[in-house]
């Protein structure tokens, strides 16, 4: 079975094998920053703003752990700024957003690696 760590939000499964579908919450909004902070209450979540983001903090996610940005506005995201949890974007180049544009990241710890987008 799993466990819910209801201060991290962290889910702990001890099942070699897991069953079924993984539904992922829609965390609360959040808005752009460097480093973007996201809640412990999701893994998808709408950045609000137009500030540009550089790196996402690690605070509550470990090594594994996959989440989807989706963009309300114009907002560039930059590839690899040289710090630490880095964005490492698909052809090594910045992103500039607009509305609706989704971003899927997965964390290696340090840095996030883009898995996928999606630009309307």
């Amino acid at each position: 079975g799993c466990t819910l760590n209801g201060t991290t939000g962290a889910l702990t499964c001890i099942d070699a094998i897991t069953t079924g579908r993984h539904q992922w919450a829609k965390g609360a909004a959040v808005a752009s920053a460097s480093p973007l902070v996201l809640g412990a209450d999701g893994n998808y979540f709408h950045v609000t703003g137009t500030v540009t983001i550089s790196e996402v903090s690690p605070t509550s996610w470990q090594a594994g752990s996959q989440v989807c940005l989706n963009f309300d506005a114009v907002a560039t995201v930059t590839h690899n700024s040289g710090g630490t949890n880095d964005l490492m974007l698909a052809g090594s180049v910045n992103l500039t957003t607009s509305a609706n544009t989704i971003l899927c990241l997965i964390y290696d710890s340090p840095d996030w690696h883009e898995t996928s987008r999606k630009v309307p």
